[in-house]
């Protein structure tokens, strides 16, 4: 059947032409050669000799690549409908079976009888959902209504179509999710009706009321488009963002997890879905399952297959029955971006161009020898609501691998997911998608296989055969084997497999699959563990047997990271670290695995860490290495070192000439860096709107200010602060002595700031302070010496209360003043040290305050709090179902600041002082800071921002037992909540099925710290900052308010489902 989402061809039933958005043959040639001028791959719009028909269908709703329909008034897909029922009035829209039975006669809809059956359709619904309806319009809360049915009937569909035309959000449930996984869709989702076909009109929806769905369509049913618009949920806010469906995960990694479409990326994918370069697509038909002759398909113009992929025998065979085979690359996120080329020429039919070449946020990612990873940023107009509660610059990974064939052709060809490449011991990998296809088409016994061997020396299977096959016989036995020698001809030496590396199921066991019939790897994996133990006679395994090897721990470990990096052993050497490599705390997590069990000692996440070198873990743990410290620099000596070099490159600098320029009254001009972060959004808001402030040059990474601007909105931002001349957005490297600017720039901006804000930090508590020289404190170094030139300047720097955390410090009390030349004052984290480097006294006599700010929480506002941090991260974990505990502290108090209130506080201590001078125009009066900011004395200002009314953990604790639904959850000590995330690890969960594995060396150390007696209970002074911030001054301890706001963000993000 056709989706209605799709418009028909443009042509009235009288055969009067519509007319396009741009009317006349010439005309639309013209444009679309300049398109075609400025597309980077012109091989993915028509040509010039293309139908007039074709070029027509392309440009019917304006340029295919522009990000709205060139018909203002086409924002929904209710308003698609309508337009496709108005214009192409009396035209056939939809074949449908009269009976479900292969000979039934079908019927026809027309599209203006589709529009009207749909407004009818709106209307018994809103009915039933009065209620629902009513308090979303007085709350102003889209509703979300459930839709549980098996999505291939004509009524399903119209029932889609008809709640679109009500506004409300539609969770579409699939019917094979568990019982479990249903409960926690609908109870994340907030649905709050669930209409479900009459197979599973008994489904247990938890509570949840349930409607029939309709069993017929309406017969002649009158347009009553205003009936439905006055009952429907109201146009609140941009259409064209508004919510429309929530798809979901298949689960095979924990819960599904939602999946958001809008109007917008709906609309657009609709678009784009009928447009071909060389074929003209009048209606789509659905097909089941293909099998038997496929002679018939060879009229179509085009066979588009969904879902798993096909077999190459599969599409051999179409191919040589004359059809012309060619499919779409997308995913429920991502929607349709990538597609094979239409004409029948082409029987590549999973080889993809991109449809979208000079997209700067859809990307073929290098991620290893010849392999591609397409990512998605934010910004890709297809996509769905996927950032939520994420940083701007973090990918969408789609997890699907390509190959370009021809190399530099622009052919990306798929190869699978990225858990089905096998990477071996020696560095070869095998793709077991393609090759479990292959299997399954070559054994009819075969119900379903699953290819294993990551990180082992060969391929191995574990095979399910269907009932009426004997998995104990040897003529099954023989069966399978025939097929897989069948297939091992076609894959290279190192893919094949070996009789004796497969294992065939017993009869009752099953291997799981996803609801595209997809088996789940991992989950195979673990619950066949003792099978591949056995299969490999353990000495595959890393274990203590390895430990009698005469290899030299540094050779084991630079396979073991080449292994894990894909970078070659010839190019690793002892002093390289994992950093280098590119290795993340993911990939951390199977170096350590790997090493604890070749030790046969458990290796902690953090020691891998802190020794990131060959070098280092070999002084580490080679009992035969000359001396165990060889190699390893205190953290101490590092710090010192790295200061020492700072201190040599300050006294390199030429003396400063005098500056004649005086204080603005104007106001400040102020630079910032770091602004697309949760704190850095929050300054700029501030700042925007201080009377001090004349002019803000903002700099962030990014390709323009879309960036910025995406940052504000997720963050609750209202961008309009963007608009006019006040704020200017800049593009800025940390690695770049001149910022990232021109040297014009530079110069106009080293001449007229007054102040510099710097903001920009990476938040990585993983990583020891080396990592943060060339990027942190290398753009800190910079931003002094722009201080340094031109205009006399102010910097203030955002340091961290984590600097003065240490064990050296001197006392439990931390004033508001430097806390001298000792590193071990600052925590043992490389975010820490680097902070406390940056936060000594210079020589340069530069103006500086030291904003040492401490744990923010949420903004007041909006409750939004980034669930990239680390306490968002530590809740989140606690309440995953394989958690379901929180960790206590002996002695941890919490002064959390909410963000908002952080960067009013920062705002007002930059420019009390200024703000003064100017009031009194002149006069003597001066406060003793000012002074000591001018006269050559101290050139330093501390201020410690922290919450002056602290409460106990355990008081936040029992807040937040108070504010989740599930009921209290179990609270352990920290070391017993670490141990329990740890043997997570060891079932095979990765950071993405659960959050605290990203953080998981970070929390080992809080459990270390615990154990060596809690630490202190610090205090912080915050008299002096008290004093000059009313916003600091009048913020009040963490209260359930605060809680409960940032936890109901969390629900409606999909972050936490309790």
């Amino acid at each position: 059947m056709s989706p209605a989402l799709l418009d028909p061809p443009p042509e009235t039933a009288s055969g009067q032409k519509v007319a396009p958005v741009l009317s006349g043959t010439s005309n639309l040639v013209n444009t679309l050669s300049e398109s075609r001028r400025k597309c980077s791959d012109p091989t993915i719009l028509p040509s010039n000799e293309a139908s007039k028909r074709i070029k027509e269908l392309w440009w019917l709703h304006g340029h295919p690549h522009s990000t709205r329909y060139a018909d203002p008034k086409l924002i929904s897909l209710a308003a698609l409908v309508r337009h496709s029922g108005q214009v192409y009035n009396s035209q056939t829209a939809f074949l449908y079976p009269a009976l479900p039975e292969a000979t039934t006669p079908y019927h026809s809809m027309t599209w203006d009888e589709f529009d009207a059956a749909t407004e009818k359709i709106a209307l018994s619904y809103a009915c039933k959902f009065r209620t629902e309806i009513a308090r979303g319009n007085t709350t102003q809360k889209q509703p979300t209504v459930a839709l549980l049915g098996a999505g291939r009937t004509l009524e399903y569909f119209c029932t889609e179509l008809a709640l679109q035309k009500l506004g409300l959000r539609v969770l579409l449930l699939a019917e094979s999710n568990s019982l479990d996984g249903l409960h926690h869709l609908l109870q994340s989702c907030e649905a709050l009706v669930v209409i479900t076909d009459l197979k599973n009109a008994r489904t247990d929806t938890n509570g949840v009321r349930k409607v029939p769905m309709i069993d017929a369509i309406p017969q002649d049913p009158e347009m009553k488009n205003k009936n439905v618009d006055d009952v429907k949920f109201q146009d609140f806010g941009d259409v064209w963002e508004r919510h429309t469906f929530v798809i979901h995960s298949s689960g095979s990694t924990g819960m599904p997890k939602p999946i958001i479409h809008t109007n917008r990326s709906m609309m657009l994918i609709a678009r784009m879905y009928r447009l071909f370069q060389d074929v003209t697509i009048d209606n789509w038909f659905l097909l089941f399952p293909l099998g038997g002759d496929f002679s018939p398909l060879s009229s179509l113009k085009l066979l588009q297959p969904g879902g798993a992929v096909l077999s190459d025998s599969i599409i051999k065979d179409l191919v040589e029955h004359g059809v012309n085979v060619k499919s779409t690359f997308g995913s429920t996120e991502i929607g349709p971006p990538f597609r094979s080329i239409p004409s029948r020429s082409n029987t590549r039919c999973y080889a993809f161009r991109n449809l979208y070449p000079d997209n700067p946020f859809l990307k073929m990612e290098k991620v290893g020898d010849g392999l591609y990873e397409c990512v998605v940023y934010r910004g890709f107009e297809l996509a769905a609501d996927l950032w939520a509660g994420k940083h701007d610059d973090e990918p969408f990974r789609t997890n699907d691998l390509f190959t370009q064939e021809p190399p530099d052709s622009g052919f990306y060809v798929l190869q699978g997911r990225r858990d089905d490449i096998l990477v071996h011991t020696n560095g070869e990998n095998t793709s077991a998608g393609p090759l479990q296809l292959d299997i399954r088409a070559a054994c009819k016994a075969i119900k379903n296989v699953v290819a294993i061997g990551h990180s082992l020396s060969s391929v191995g299977l574990l095979v399910e055969v269907y009932e009426e096959h004997d998995p104990g016989a040897a003529k099954t036995e023989e069966l399978v084997w025939k097929a897989v020698e069948e297939v091992n001809i076609r894959y290279p030496v190192h893919s094949q497999i070996q009789r004796n590396m497969i294992y065939i199921l017993p009869r009752g066991r099953t291997l799981e699959v996803t609801p595209k019939g997809n088996v789940k790897r991992q989950r195979a994996l673990r619950v066949y563990a003792d099978e591949v133990a056995r299969l490999y006679d353990l000495d595959e395994f890393p274990s203590d047997a390895l430990k009698s090897s005469t290899e030299p721990l540094s050779e084991f470990l630079r396979k073991l990271f080449s292994r894990v990096s894909g970078v070659s052993t010839e190019s690793i050497h002892d002093w390289t670290t994992i950093f280098d490599l590119g290795v993340e705390s993911r990939l951390a997590l199977t170096i350590r695995c790997s090493l604890s069990k070749h030790l046969g000692k458990s290796v902690s996440l953090n020691t891998i860490f802190e020794r990131p070198s060959i070098s280092q873990l070999v002084a580490t743990f080679d009992q035969s290495s000359p001396s165990k410290s060889d190699g390893i620099l205190s953290s101490a000596e590092i710090v010192n070192r790295m200061i020492s070099r700072l201190e040599s490159e300050f006294k390199s600098w030429a003396p400063r000439g005098a500056d004649s320029s005086s204080l603005s009254t104007d106001g400040e001009i102020v630079l910032v860096t770091g602004c697309t972060g949760s704190l850095g959004t929050a300054l700029l808001d501030a700042l925007s709107v201080s009377p001090n402030v004349a002019k803000i040059y903002a700099l962030a990474r990014g390709p323009n200010q879309e960036r910025l601007r995406s940052s504000l909105e997720m963050r609750g931002i209202d961008p309009v602060i963007l608009d006019g001349s006040r704020i200017q957005w800049l593009n800025f490297s940390m690695s770049d002595p001149l910022l990232g600017l021109d040297i014009d720039s530079y110069y106009h901006l080293a001449t007229t700031v007054t102040m510099v804000v710097h903001n920009a930090w990476k938040m990585d508590f993983n990583v020891g302070v080396e990592e943060f020289e060339s990027d942190c404190i290398r753009s800190t170094m910079s931003l002094l010496r722009f201080c340094y030139a031109g205009r006399q300047k102010k910097l203030a720097f955002t340091s961290s209360i984590t600097s003065c955390l240490g064990p050296g410090g001197n006392s439990p009390t931390v004033f508001e003043a430097l806390v001298g030349n000792e590193p071990s004052a600052a925590l043992s984290t490389g975010y820490a040290q680097s902070k406390y480097i940056t936060s000594l006294p210079n020589i340069l006599q530069i103006p500086i305050r030291i904003l040492r700010v401490g744990q923010l929480c949420g903004s007041i506002r909006t409750g939004l709090w980034s669930t990239a941090e680390m306490y968002p991260i530590l809740f989140a974990t606690s309440f995953h179902p394989r958690m379901h505990c929180v960790p206590t502290f002996t002695s941890r108090s919490v002064d959390w600041v909410p963000i908002d209130v952080a960067a009013h506080c920062i705002s007002e201590l930059l420019f009390q002082e200024e703000s003064t001078k100017r009031k009194t125009k002149g006069k003597q009066k001066q406060t003793q800071e000012s002074k000591d900011l001018e006269d050559g004395g101290s050139f330093y200002t501390v201020h410690n921002i922290v919450n002056p009314h602290p409460i106990s953990w355990p008081s936040l604790l029992s807040i937040l037992q108070s504010s989740i639904k599930c009921g209290p959850i179990e609270e352990v000590p920290i070391s017993e909540w670490v141990r329990r995330l740890n043997s997570l690890v060891d079932e095979g969960l990765t950071a993405t099925d659960l959050p605290g594995l990203r953080l998981l060396g970070f929390f080992e150390r809080l459990a270390e710290e615990e154990g060596k007696g809690g630490g202190r209970e610090w205090i912080f002074e915050t008299g002096k900052t008290r004093e000059m911030s009313p916003s600091l001054r009048d913020c009040g301890p963490v209260c359930k308010e605060w809680i409960q706001s940032m936890l109901d963000v969390w629900r409606r993000n999909g972050f936490i489902d309790v």
